[in-house]
């Protein structure tokens, strides 16, 4: 450990402090240069970009010596931070981007050709143009990335009664794991139904990026594929709406995930129709009233037997007489209106007719304070007794129709809810980008302290140790074996006793003497220079290697 030290004392205190200021200056500058990789200078200029415009934005940028990079796979431009707003009016001069990307809406008008342009192509230019418009509101939406609609509108004949109904095909790109609600598919296909004359909601089909049919359009409304689709969709939305409005409720109490609800829900979507004709008897009413009255007289004929002269014109008439006859006869018709009740009712399909909701509750969990021990306790039967009043009311429970309601206590496993203790591993997981990055920046420490001071300091102590002199008058020992001292004669100056081990010669005795001041040294540097004393001086090496075989003392 001194041996450390003193060389590191031997630098003194000025040195030692530049060294160390140098060390934390690299280091804060390699500090500053990880945290900030990657963001650089640059900042997006555009993104979500189509091809056509990344590749009409680079040549621009190119043409002006602007540096720029690319990301997300080219729909990205990133440009130095000061020059954004700069570039971004240069370019919206020139059009670019194409609004909404590739999409056209009306702006298709402006520079077309008005003369010798056919209907045709005019037509064909206003579907363009109203495709795109839908597309760009439909693309307004928070959560749409991007649309595209496509129209079909039959064209009109003549002389002809049956008409083809124009139909609507949507195409929706989300943002990100986003999602359409029913509400919101169904918003979108009303827009585009009003958008169009004569489109019905019915016949506009919307899917998403995914694949993933979002509205059927197209089909019958009495097909039972159809309807057997949207009996399942109703009751799932139903089943899930129920269950959800449970959870939330008793989350306020419970707890966050220490409840879960399922609910199975019963509904008739039989449509039914009842046409009823109802008659009040005591209801009458005298509509119209019809009299007819018939008078009839007729003369009393002669009695007496049947004769010529009783028929006789100029006869007289027999003896005795009858008296006329007079008839009358009155018909009267009345007509009364009896009155009468037309009832036609109609039963929509989505009739709950039973629900069946089961629920989980979670328990209470207690530390206890000087085990630290966690101890599961069941809730109270009276606490859980409210809990299903509560259910009850909030879903509408009727007993008469055959509801059933089960509520159980019972412990959540740790995987998927109730309470969790802790792991020493749970902060690693939540912090697990700011652990790599001091990670980093640790390695990135250790490589500076290796590469760049530790170097430095080897280098300082090398040169601090080529420069120590060895002392001249101290007496020239060599070790001989078994720990002997060896007296050389002469200094290193060769001004000391003649004579060495061969004849004693002053350039003998100066090598020696050398040999000898690099006793106890095992440094690279010490070693080097014996390699030097020794090239300079092999006799006198070579002597005292022949000593130190042979055991001999001087």
């Amino acid at each position: 450990m001194n041996e450390i030290l003193e060389p590191i004392k031997k630098l003194g205190i000025k040195k030692l402090m530049i060294m160390a200021g140098a060390g934390v200056a690299v280091i804060v500058a390699i500090l500053i240069a990880t945290l900030t990789a990657g963001n650089g200078s640059h900042a997006p200029l555009y993104t979500n970009l189509s091809l056509e415009d990344s590749q009409r934005i680079v040549t621009e940028l190119e043409s002006r010596a602007v540096p720029y990079s690319l990301g997300a796979n080219g729909t990205q431009i990133l440009v130095p931070a000061e020059q954004i707003m700069r570039l971004r009016m240069v370019f919206a001069e020139q059009g670019l981007p194409s609004t909404e990307g590739a999409t056209i809406g009306y702006e298709i008008f402006d520079k077309s050709d008005k003369l010798g342009t056919s209907s045709f192509v005019q037509n064909m230019n206003q579907l363009r143009a109203l495709e795109g418009e839908l597309a760009r509101t439909i693309a307004s939406i928070n959560q749409v990335k991007s649309a595209r609609v496509h129209l079909v509108i039959p064209k009109r004949e003549l002389f002809k009664k049956d008409r083809n109904v124009p139909t609507a095909s949507i195409q929706i790109s989300m943002n990100g794991s986003e999602k359409l609600s029913g509400g919101e598919v169904a918003a979108v296909r009303y827009l585009v139904a009003t958008a169009v004359p004569g489109l019905n909601v019915e016949n506009i089909t919307v899917i998403d990026d995914r694949g993933l049919l979002l509205a059927r359009g197209g089909e019958d409304e009495n097909d039972p594929a159809m309807f057997a689709s949207n009996a399942q969709e109703y009751k799932t939305g139903y089943e899930n709406k129920v269950r959800l409005r449970i959870e939330e409720l008793l989350e306020k109490f419970v707890g966050m995930g220490n409840v879960k609800a399922q609910v199975s829900a019963e509904i008739d979507f039989d449509r039914v129709v009842t046409n009823s004709e109802t008659y009040d008897p005591e209801g009458q009413v005298a509509r119209s009233i019809q009299t007819t009255e018939e008078s009839e007289t007729s003369a009393g004929g002669a009695g007496g037997n049947v004769s010529v002269a009783n028929n006789l014109p100029d006869g007289s008439a027999g003896a005795g007489g009858g008296g006329g006859d007079k008839r009358e006869k009155i018909d009267e018709v009345t007509n009364y209106e009896i009155s009468k009740t037309v009832k036609n009712h109609v039963s929509e399909t989505g009739k709950v007719n039973k629900l069946s909701i089961a629920v989980l509750i979670d328990g209470i969990y207690e530390t206890d304070e000087e085990s630290g021990e966690i101890a599961y306790k069941e809730r109270d039967e009276a606490e859980l007794n409210k809990l299903e009043e509560l259910i009850k009311s909030a879903v509408g429970f009727d007993e008469e129709r055959g509801d059933s309601l089960e509520i159980t206590n019972l412990p959540f496993s740790p995987d998927f809810g109730g309470y969790q203790a802790e792991g020493m591993l749970d902060w690693l997981k939540q912090d697990l980008q700011s652990v790599v990055q001091i990670l980093v920046m640790g390695l990135v420490a250790i490589l500076v302290v290796m590469m760049v001071v530790r170097p430095l300091v080897k280098r300082a102590l090398e040169i601090n140790l080529q420069h120590d002199d060895f002392e001249a008058d101290q007496p020239q020992l060599l070790t001989g074996p078994g720990g002997a001292m060896m007296r050389i004669p002469g200094g290193i100056e060769g001004g000391g006793e003649s004579g060495g081990f061969l004849g004693g010669g002053d350039e003998e005795s100066e090598g020696l003497a050398a040999l000898t001041g690099l006793k106890n040294r095992s440094k690279p540097s010490s070693i080097k220079k014996m390699n030097e004393i020794i090239d300079q001086n092999p006799n006198d090496a070579l002597t005292a290697l022949r000593l130190w075989m042979y055991g001999e003392n001087i």
